[in-house]
């Protein structure tokens, strides 16, 4: 298998995490144990590439290594330098190919089966040149409405699939799995997440596809198939962070939502900026993943504001402060809470009003979305 995609440094502030992985790195290494695997990537130093990638690895080169900084997993990242390094466009030949947008330029393929992953790349698969035998594609539900004009996903991926003239489309969309199609696009298939402790969702989208592409194209699993033992092997990798996935399956339980995203209504202790900031951070994410939200204000009294919710996230840093309160008036009107604490002493009191403790913060946005009554 060829991996044609970029190679970026990573740092994350928390969980604290530095390393050079990139689409493409991450790809590679993490079908190590699945599949020989050869990888071509965007990069300065071919020392870098080879020492962390493996001695045939092929190194194209740019002006400088490009560098992506999140706050937490599920934060839009800072990319550096401005402007971007440019290359020229290399060209990559092979049985089997696994293609990802690039900051830095771009493949152009020529294989027996491809599988494209734009990396929010507004060029599809065939705009550069690039062709196929066998094509599948694996996109995320934005990218899929961007490209096609339409927030139907179902549409959009049809869409995808007759334009791109390609054997399967995968939609991926976060907490509620993914949406695989193939043929002529009649027959849509849904495929679950799993839920998981922790939740690192750094690379998950190139695990996926980099185990797509093995299963599909590799193994011959049927799309569907393929996909569902994929986003069992991003399970895993969100869970442990270890890389390269293993040969077995590992075994998680199916995490898919249940009828129309919820709406969460999202509180904190305190006046400060960094809880403003979590509040801030917490509802973009929510809405990034699908979920309605609202913010309950804060106030002296026992009648907690939480009309039309289905759930309640909250953020308690006190056993008598102002979410502590919102989550009793959750237990109350038998509303789902989850509690993202960081603090032990407010543990016991938020489970003892039914609240679900998460310590992790992506994972507990994730559960907020998969919580239901």
């Amino acid at each position: 298998m060829i991996v044609a995609g970029g190679t970026y440094i990573e740092r994350c502030i928390t969980p604290s995490v530095q390393s050079l992985f990139g689409s493409g790195g991450r790809a590679a290494l993490a079908i190590r144990n699945l599949d020989e695997v050869q990888l071509h990537t965007f990069y300065p130093d071919v020392r870098d590439i080879r020492a962390n990638f493996g001695a045939n690895a092929v190194v194209h080169p740019t002006d400088a290594a490009v560098t992506f900084e999140y706050l937490h997993p599920l934060a839009r990242p800072h990319v550096s330098p401005f402007p971007l390094p440019r290359a020229e466009a290399a060209s990559v030949s092979g049985s089997r190919v696994i293609r990802f947008g690039c900051l830095e330029s771009s493949f152009v393929v020529d294989a027996g089966c491809a599988v494209y992953d734009p990396q929010g790349d507004p060029a599809l698969f065939l705009s550069n040149g690039s062709r196929a035998d066998h094509l599948a594609i694996v996109l995320n539900a934005g990218e899929a409405q961007q490209l096609t004009g339409t927030d139907d996903v179902a549409e959009a991926l049809r869409r995808i699939l007759r334009g791109q003239k390609a054997d399967a489309v995968v939609v991926k969309h976060g907490p509620d799995g993914a949406l695989v199609g193939h043929g002529d696009g009649s027959t849509i298939t849904h495929v679950p997440a799993f839920r998981t402790e922790s939740l690192f969702k750094i690379g998950s989208g190139d695990v996926f596809s980099a185990t797509f592409a093995h299963y599909w194209a590799t193994e011959g699993d049927e799309p569907a198939k393929a996909a569902h033992k994929a986003s069992l092997q991003v399970a895993g990798y969100v869970a442990t962070r270890v890389l390269p996935c293993p040969a077995e399956l590992p075994r998680y339980p199916v995490a898919a939502m249940l009828g129309a995203p919820p709406t969460v209504a999202i509180v904190a202790d305190g006046g400060t900026i960094a809880t403003q900031w979590m509040i801030e951070e917490a509802t973009a994410a929510l809405r990034h993943l699908g979920a309605a939200t609202v913010t309950v204000p804060h106030g002296n009294n026992q009648n907690v504001p939480l009309k039309n919710v289905d759930v309640l996230f909250a953020a308690p840093s006190t056993v008598d402060g102002w979410a502590m309160e919102a989550i009793r008036a959750a237990g109350r009107l038998k509303i789902p809470c989850i509690a993202f604490i960081e603090e032990a002493a407010v543990r016991w009191q938020s489970e003892r009003w039914g609240a679900t403790v998460v310590e992790d913060f992506s994972a507990s946005l994730y559960a907020a979305m998969w919580a239901r009554p």
